[in-house]
């Protein structure tokens, strides 16, 4: 993928990142992935782990409802 955002981030140890605007980055990482079934399967499997451990919606609500948990919005209209 290309680091943008919150990309680098995602992607963590499960995939390439290169610069958004380093055509020949990407073509090379792409080529790799391709010549290189093992490491390409191995990412794969990183990636999957990664999104069943950190990225389902029950666990994406937790993280949301811990974050505004101490807002009381009664609280705040009292």
């Amino acid at each position: 993928s290309t680091r943008q955002g919150d990309i680098t981030h995602l992607v963590g140890d499960a995939g390439i990142v290169v610069e958004p605007d380093d055509d020949d980055a990407l073509a090379a990482a792409t080529a790799r992935l391709l010549a290189d079934r093992a490491h390409a399967a191995e990412l794969g499997a990183r990636g999957r782990r990664r999104a069943h451990t950190t990225m389902t919606w029950a666990q994406v609500a937790a993280r949301t409802l811990a974050a505004i948990g101490p807002l009381d919005p009664v609280a705040a209209v009292r």
